[in-house]
């Protein structure tokens, strides 16, 4: 009896200090190799990056300048160095809420792509290390090195390989980090959702679009009404250079620029591209329709209504740039967000929905006819 009592104090004294001393090692180790404010600064420093990189893409390397390319070469770089640390860290690239949903069959994707990134890589670096010589632009020549081998992978222009290694490394950088950074987003939206004992609805919504990707929407709808406004001013100004100070490569007329664009063409491709994700943030971003619509009936009551206000002030900049293509695209885009919004807000009203949308493809093409003659590809 006493033997089986003590045996069992012992042994429940020993499942509870196995306990205590398993809780305790996984306390030590998390406070060993995880620093709240440090994972707190290196996720903030991934959006700072990304935000970072998006607008110089626009503003600066549109423009199409070398040292453009290299600033943005050395934010994506910094973003993999950040993501770097974060992964030796166990911490921005560890196991998340988006890997555990993925099924075990789906597991193989993420290592197939890093393997074929890493060899295209190499692939590169050894060209650009085994190169068979330089392109001489200044004098129109093409300079042969010799000491390469022929049978391992060489270039015909080292410099500009070197660039191609380093622009794909910075590449590598901004889709780790985007990676990471909608992860750890998304992770922490479902956490939130699931303390908060949200109804299953939200939960869902907070899935398909999180917070993250409202900053990252407004940012865009802000960057575009800028460079719309931008865009005007270096129209009226008559300035041969884009916004002002960056010479145009080709000499271009001022006509043909577009605010950072040194053609308008890709200007209205870019804001084509911004406008109705704008629009989509606006209808699909927020709270039930019924709440929605009481706060919007007030002014001032939600400020998601600049969203609109953004988002046409961006169409009005690509039908401004005066492209065939932009208008052509614009007329195509805002019949499929008609379309959209009336499915949503006016789904019992279907005559209405298709009287409106006719009226407006009238409108559009009316506007078409008689702006063609003045239009350009």
């Amino acid at each position: 009896m006493s033997s089986s009592s003590s045996g069992g104090l012992w042994s429940g004294g020993g499942r509870a200090g196995s306990r205590s001393s398993s809780r305790s090692g996984r306390h030590g180790r998390k406070a060993r190799t995880r620093t709240p404010w440090t994972e707190a600064g290196l996720e903030a420093l991934t959006q700072q990056l990304l935000f970072l990189g998006l607008l110089l893409s626009v503003w600066l390397g549109a423009g199409e300048p070398r040292w453009a390319f290299w600033l943005i070469n050395l934010v994506g770089l910094l973003l993999l160095l950040v993501q770097g640390i974060r992964w030796l860290d166990r911490r921005g690239a560890g196991v998340s809420a988006l890997d555990e949903d993925l099924p075990v069959e789906g597991s193989w994707v993420g290592p197939s792509v890093a393997i074929l990134i890493g060899f295209l890589l190499v692939w590169c670096l050894a060209g650009a290390l085994n190169s068979a010589g330089r392109v001489d632009l200044e004098h129109n020549r093409w300079i042969a090195s010799e000491g390469f081998i022929a049978w391992l992978p060489h270039s015909y222009d080292g410099p500009s390989t070197w660039g191609a290694f380093f622009t794909g490394l910075a590449a590598v950088g901004f889709f780790w980090g985007a990676r990471n950074w909608l992860v750890s987003e998304v992770s922490k939206d479902r956490r939130m959702a699931e303390e908060s004992g949200r109804h299953s609805r939200k939960r869902r919504r907070s899935k398909n679009l999180p917070r993250a990707m409202h900053r990252l929407l407004w940012m865009l709808a802000l960057s575009g009404v800028l460079l719309v406004v931008v865009a005007v001013l270096q129209r009226v100004s008559g300035t041969p250079n884009l916004l002002w100070v960056i010479p145009d490569p080709l000499e271009r007329s001022p006509e043909a620029h577009f605010g950072p664009f040194p053609y308008r063409n890709h200007a209205a491709q870019y804001l084509s591209l911004a406008w109705p994700l704008v629009i989509g943030l606006w209808l699909f971003g927020g709270r039930s329709r019924r709440s929605y619509l009481d706060s919007a009936a007030r002014v001032g009551g939600s400020p998601r209504i600049l969203l609109v206000a953004c988002a046409l002030a961006m169409l009005g900049g690509a039908v401004g740039t005066m492209s065939r293509g932009g208008w052509i695209l614009a007329v195509v885009l805002s019949i499929v967000v008609c379309c959209v919004a009336g499915a949503k807000w006016l789904p019992r009203n279907p005559q209405w929905t298709a009287a409106g949308l006719g009226l407006l493809a009238v409108l559009f093409a009316g506007v078409l006819f008689v702006l063609w003659p003045w239009i350009e590809w």
